[in-house]
């Protein structure tokens, strides 16, 4: 995904879902989130102080988790706790959403 235009929430299985990836750093996935305040218009960042367990990165309003290793700040597990509420694509097909 680039810089500029709308968030596509395309799903790659083992890689991520509309740019964020498995991998990433912490950083780049909030550059995403604040250049789409469209789609993130809630994010919550929850961690531990002494840095004992992942951080989460909560976005409440579409259902998804990011997580994110404490240690190096890279992202282990997307979670789409809410597959009903917001539509993700596969292939460019809707594979989950409102209509479904």
């Amino acid at each position: 995904m680039g810089t500029e235009g709308f968030f596509k929430p395309e799903l790659e299985p083992g890689k991520g879902l509309g740019g964020i990836c498995l991998g990433a750093r912490v950083q780049e996935i909030l550059a995403i989130m604040q250049r789409h305040p469209e789609v993130f218009s809630n994010v919550e960042v929850k961690f531990a102080e002494d840095g004992s367990s992942d951080l989460l990165i909560e976005c409440p309003d579409i259902g998804l988790n990011v997580i994110c290793r404490s240690r190096d700040q890279r992202v282990r597990l997307l979670e789409l706790y809410r597959p009903r509420d917001f539509t993700v694509l596969f292939c460019d097909v809707p594979c989950c959403g409102p209509s479904f």
